[in-house]
């Protein structure tokens, strides 16, 4: 980033201050965000790798005339703000289809609506309350019950290593992953 004000960073930020006259600062800027990937792959370190001082210094990056610079990183921020625009309108879209979602879920599994022939047909005539908190009313036909009713736990030890598939839950999705890779 680009910051105009005084201020202190750690150790672990390489700050580049005061460029030359014949270098425009958003030109640098961009040409480092360009080299992120090479830079990535410059990087040290186990647990969080570092790119150092050194590597940075070492960095070639092409330079045109100055007015070419400002032309470059004016016609980039232009461009990058539409972009960010863009990005920004489509994540709030995302988080409203989300809700939406959620909402026509809810909806369906606590007979707040009516599905007949795989498309919503009204409400149901009559309520009562669930006698669950958060599901509140449900339609009167319906009953409710705990989920151990229905499903029991399995514990089946993995003995001599006969399946060599783990199981990983992860943000919703499953993911088969072969146990001799990983740790």
């Amino acid at each position: 980033g680009i910051v105009k004000i005084d201020c202190c960073t750690n150790q672990a930020c390489c700050v580049l201050s005061i460029p030359q006259n014949d270098i425009c600062e958003n030109y640098i800027y961009y040409s480092l965000i360009s080299a992120k990937s090479e830079l990535l792959l410059l990087s040290r370190g186990g647990t969080q790798p570092n790119i150092s001082k050194d590597i940075i210094k070492q960095l070639r990056i092409p330079v045109p005339l100055l007015n070419n610079q400002q032309r470059i990183a004016d016609f980039l921020d232009d461009k990058v703000s539409q972009i960010d625009s863009v990005i920004s309108k489509t994540k709030s879209s995302i988080e409203e289809y989300k809700k939406l979602k959620q909402s026509i879920i809810t909806e369906a599994v606590t007979g707040k609506v009516k599905i007949e022939n795989g498309k919503v047909e009204g409400k149901y005539y009559t309520y009562k309350d669930s006698g669950i908190e958060w599901i509140g009313e449900i339609p009167s036909e319906w009953d409710s019950f705990y989920l151990s009713q229905f499903f029991s736990q399995v514990k089946n030890k993995n003995i001599g290593m006969q399946e060599t598939n783990l199981l990983s839950l992860s943000y919703g999705k499953k993911i088969k992953k072969n146990i001799e890779t990983t740790f």
